[in-house]
């Protein structure tokens, strides 16, 4: 996004990284990094709790990108009207979507929207990725934290690694893996956006 004005973050990672544990302890804050905080919530969560279909894979993938696009849209818009700095935290992006999908498929479903694959990658300032439990400390993975996760120890691994790879050319990536305990791990991605979002 390149504003100075206004923060895009990611947050992505396979399941149960982490993410809606950071996402809790961030909205606790009000501001952050001296930025007020604005949030967009995970479209494909909404979607499988309306009932669409994740297994539909191009049908679903292309109602994710319209809502994540829309929902994106409007806190922008509500960032940018507010006239002071400010952060955009995403849970997940719209390059998530290639981690469930062909290439090809992809492609596709983003070429249907007027874009490439390279808008859906840079539209964001900073990616966080919490490593999955999966693949980090598997004993620790869990589906019962999320009623819309529905991937098997495997599963969860294979997305992880396809969840990296989506995301690998970004140019401001912080991938968080190897913690101690989970509250450290938490830290240090609160730590690592804070630093990242303070003007230098």
């Amino acid at each position: 996004m390149n504003n100075d004005d206004v923060i895009v973050v990611v947050l992505t990672g396979g399941p149960c990284g982490g993410k809606s544990s950071l996402l809790e302890a961030l909205r606790e804050r009000t501001h952050l990094g001296g930025r007020v905080l604005y949030f967009v919530p995970e479209a494909a969560t909404i979607l499988i709790n309306d009932g669409l279909d994740p297994a539909d894979t191009m049908r679903f993938q292309n109602a994710v990108l319209s809502l994540q696009l829309k929902l994106e849209g409007e806190a922008l818009s509500a960032a940018h009207a507010s006239g002071v700095p400010s952060v955009v935290v995403c849970d997940r992006g719209t390059m998530d979507g290639a981690a469930y999908c062909t290439s090809a498929q992809f492609d596709d479903i983003v070429a249907a929207h007027g874009y490439k694959r390279a808008d859906m990658l840079f539209r964001y300032d900073l990616v966080v990725h919490l490593v999955s439990a999966a693949a980090d400390v598997p004993d620790a993975y869990t589906t019962g934290n999320n009623e819309a996760r529905f991937e098997d120890l495997d599963d969860a691994v294979a997305l992880e690694n396809k969840t990296l790879n989506v995301w690998s050319d970004h140019l401001n990536r912080l991938v968080l893996r190897g913690y101690a305990s989970f509250a450290d791990k938490l830290a240090a991605a609160m730590e690592a956006i804070e630093s990242s979002l303070i003007p230098r």
